[in-house]
């Protein structure tokens, strides 16, 4: 209901905001970050896709066309910051039409998953150019979101995230182990531990009954 507590939004928001900050972090790190560059993959990848599915019986969805196309034009000059955001896109949105479709994969979902690829391609062989303290920042934001969704596939964790709020406190603290609960709270951060604090408190300081 309304002002409850959704573990697994909170979850993937610190997530995403993390990764985001450390993506910026190493964009700070590029010699030449107003250089734009051709990002080979995501552009073929794009025309591939129109290639396939657009024409007379095309299976592209509503939209969709005008959208590869513009990254076919776009790709060929793009910055780091855009190239990150176009992977983050699409993988969102990919997901997210999944989710919809639960969990099964449609056209449109695995047009953008081909997209987010591409794109983390042309950005794994653009920090492997410019390799020293970039590629290592680059490579400290990339095992961060690995790290975080590996976290997430933890199966206490996942029926914890999945839980409501009172019955996720009595299942965790009764059956988690001390393990999943650091693991918890370095995806949830310090906002999301708030409700989980406020009820253990609550159970420290009820009157027993019986």
């Amino acid at each position: 209901g309304e002002g409850s507590q959704n573990y697994v939004d909170i979850a993937k928001k610190s997530a995403k905001e993390e990764s985001g900050r450390l993506y910026k972090v190493a964009a700070e790190g590029m010699p030449d970050q107003l250089t734009l560059f051709d990002a080979k993959s995501l552009r073929n990848e794009a025309k591939k896709i129109l290639d396939e599915k657009s024409g007379k019986l095309s299976t592209l969805p509503k939209g969709m066309e005008d959208d590869l196309k513009s990254i076919v034009n776009e790709a060929q000059g793009v910055s780091w910051d855009k190239l990150h955001g176009f992977q983050s896109d699409h993988g969102a949105t990919a997901e997210s039409l999944k989710r919809a479709n639960n969990g099964f994969t449609n056209v449109e979902s695995s047009i953008h998953t081909r997209l987010k690829h591409a794109a983390r391609q042309d950005m794994e062989r653009r920090a492997t150019d410019i390799g020293g303290d970039f590629l290592e920042k680059y490579q400290t934001a990339k095992a961060f979101y690995k790290d975080y969704r590996n976290t997430f596939d933890n199966d206490t964790i996942r029926r914890f995230l999945n839980s409501k709020p009172d019955r996720a406190y009595d299942m965790f603290f009764k059956n988690g182990s001390v393990e999943d609960l650091r693991r918890l709270r370095g995806i949830l951060g310090p906002e999301g531990m708030r409700p989980i604090r406020t009820k253990m408190v609550e159970e420290i300081l009820a009157p027993k009954v019986g």
